[in-house]
């Protein structure tokens, strides 16, 4: 592809020097080229080029070169050591206006070469930065369209949280070449439509480990790492407006090796935060939203106590928060359940040991209901299924009980119901391959007779969201989880 005319003398239609990357349709890799004047590239198998770990590469053959847009082949029976089995795939692109990334189609013989074919976006490597506005890019730095998540970005960890009167909030990770970042939308069932999607980190490095929360009345926050720092956005239901990022804690001395693992958020914009700190162990983060900061980590489990295997943590509407954790080392050995509380706005409790079983404890569950009512379960191996109440008006945990005798049972989600009565959720196996999701009740201090429930129910989810085609499609799996919205649609940026 050479250089030639986009409508203005000045504007080259060649990308910017630099290498470009694509990643789909799986199990395709495409790499491209270019030094500001020629654009050429590779087309492989499980990988790219430049990372070693592809294979069966062999040059795109260019067939077109029509201004700002493009076509290539790529014939896989030129590549050296190629199969008996032959893939062919054709590419249309288009440049976006400044030159730093190309949309378009892909079609391969695994599909159809004659169908609708696939979406696909090529970008720069991360460490090549993003060139200046230009008269050619319309004084912008990026296309418009660029900007934002794209259908032929791949989808991962989809989640959906409700923001009150059947608004949505969802949110996934959208990798578009080798990096990944923090995507969402809003659904607001009073008009019954999508808001559009964005990025909502900044873009500067890529993200992971993201968490998201919300408040009866609808406030939300997104929490994720970045550079090895944990970060945040919140969003305020009356300005229908996402914060600023906000630092948490960087990856220092005082908070090493930060990893985000739950996060509660309260009507009016509060937040806790519970993060894994590396040696540090494991803390709580309060964001007081009058003062628009987060304060000071406080330690929940820390050294010497920083053997917790597998821990839980919840919270209610009036900021009471329970995390209870397990400590052991030997499989055969003694394990105990710890925990540490917080009634409302107050302080949290030192660390108490509130159970010590003969074997490994494993699966530990906890939820609030009212009245400062909480209750936790836990699995100990081969054994049972057992539970623990607790008072935060007395700060009090009641003898232990057996949930569930099996043996073959793995301990699941814990629950109030409306009325205010414990359920505890487990998964039941046999000898015989049998399986069931079961529910039981704690009605007057006595666990009732497992009842085998829908999968949907026993994962507490309300709606379930899938990717991948045109967009988004968030699903109800219970008729109180309200409306069925309609697919959230992604852009292609095939107009450049």
């Amino acid at each position: 592809m050479q250089a030639g005319e986009a409508g203005e003398p000045d504007c080259p239609v060649t990308p910017v020097a630099g290498q470009w990357v694509a990643i789909d349709p799986d199990p395709y890799g495409f790499e491209l080229v270019s030094d500001g004047s020629h654009l050429s590239g590779q087309g492989c198998l499980a990988g790219l080029p430049s990372a070693g770990d592809a294979i069966l590469c062999s040059p795109l053959a260019l067939q077109a070169d029509r201004g700002r847009h493009v076509a290539f082949t790529w014939d896989m029976k030129q590549a050296k050591g190629a199969p008996g089995i032959a893939y062919f795939v054709k590419m249309e692109l288009t440049l976006s206006p400044e030159r730093t990334a190309m949309a378009g189609k892909v079609w391969t013989s695994l599909g159809s070469l004659d169908g609708e074919g696939y979406d696909v976006v090529l970008v720069r490597y991360p460490e090549q930065p993003v060139p200046p506005a230009t008269s050619c890019s319309g004084g912008e730095p990026s296309g418009a369209c660029f900007l934002g998540p794209l259908r032929s970005d791949r989808f991962n960890e989809p989640r959906v949280v409700e923001l009150g009167g059947g608004n949505l909030l969802v949110l996934w990770m959208s990798r578009r070449g080798v990096d990944s970042r923090l995507a969402g939308a809003r659904f607001d069932a009073a008009t019954g439509a999508w808001q559009a999607a964005e990025f909502l980190d900044d873009g500067s490095a890529p993200v992971d480990a993201p968490l998201v929360a919300a408040s009866p009345a609808g406030w939300a926050m997104v929490a994720y790492r970045q550079n090895d720092a944990l970060v945040t956005r919140g969003y305020d239901p009356k300005t229908n407006a996402w914060s600023e990022q906000q630092l948490v804690a960087a990856n220092d001395g005082s908070f090493s090796n930060p990893d985000p693992k739950t996060l509660f958020v309260y009507d009016g914009g509060d937040a806790t935060l519970i993060a894994s700190a590396g040696l540090a162990g494991l803390t709580a983060v309060d964001y007081v939203a009058e003062k628009r900061l987060w304060e000071s980590p406080h330690a929940i489990v820390a050294p010497p106590n920083v053997d917790a295997t597998e821990w839980a943590a919840a919270s209610d509407a009036a900021r009471n928060a329970l995390v209870v954790w397990v400590r052991g080392t030997a499989f055969d050995q003694p394990f105990d359940v710890w925990s540490s509380a917080r009634s409302a706005a107050g302080t949290w409790t030192a660390p108490a040991q509130i159970y010590t079983g003969s074997k490994q404890i494993i699966k530990p569950a906890v939820a609030i209901g009212k009245d400062g009512a909480a209750i936790a379960t836990w699995q100990e191996w081969i054994t049972r299924i057992a539970s623990s109440s607790y008072s935060f008006k007395t700060g009090v945990w009641s003898e232990p009980l057996t949930v569930a005798p099996e043996q073959a049972a793995d301990n699941g989600a814990v629950a109030f119901s409306d009325a205010g009565s414990p359920f505890a959720y487990f998964h039941r196996n046999n000898a015989f391959g049998d399986t069931a999701d079961q529910r039981t009740e704690l009605i007057d201090g006595v666990w009732s007779a497992p009842q085998t429930i829908p999968p949907a129910e026993a994962n507490g989810a309300s709606y379930s969201v899938t990717g991948g085609g045109h967009g988004v499609q968030v699903t109800p799996l219970h008729p109180r989880a309200g409306q069925s919205p309609q697919p959230l649609l992604l852009p292609r940026c095939d107009g450049y």
